[in-house]
């Protein structure tokens, strides 16, 4: 069972991040955060009104991305058991570090 962890950096992305590098921007530098801290990246940044207007959620694969972009590690995504929410989750370092 996968659920969001307790931990985790929520990052809910602005209306207009609709490509990855906008995405990215968005998304807190790694270097800044505690070894493993894990960074969850919502669906969607549009408004409510908008969704309904026809806005998209943003993709699994442009989420992921930009979290790869940024330099997270052990990226995954999947469906929140508890929440339902479609989650796109990287970790802010290896648990290990290389010399």
């Amino acid at each position: 069972m996968k659920t969001l962890p307790k931990d985790a950096v929520t990052i809910k992305l602005p209306p207009e991040a609709t490509t990855i590098a906008q995405i990215a921007e968005a998304i807190p530098d790694p270097d800044t955060l505690a070894p493993r801290t894990p960074v969850a990246v919502m669906p969607s940044g549009a408004s409510f009104v908008k969704r309904l207007l026809g806005a998209k959620p943003i993709s699994r694969a442009h989420r992921c991305s930009a979290l790869l972009s940024r330099g997270y590690v052990d990226i995954e995504a999947f469906v929140d058991e508890e929440t339902k929410a479609d989650l796109a989750i990287g970790f802010s370092s290896s648990s290990t570090e290389l010399c």
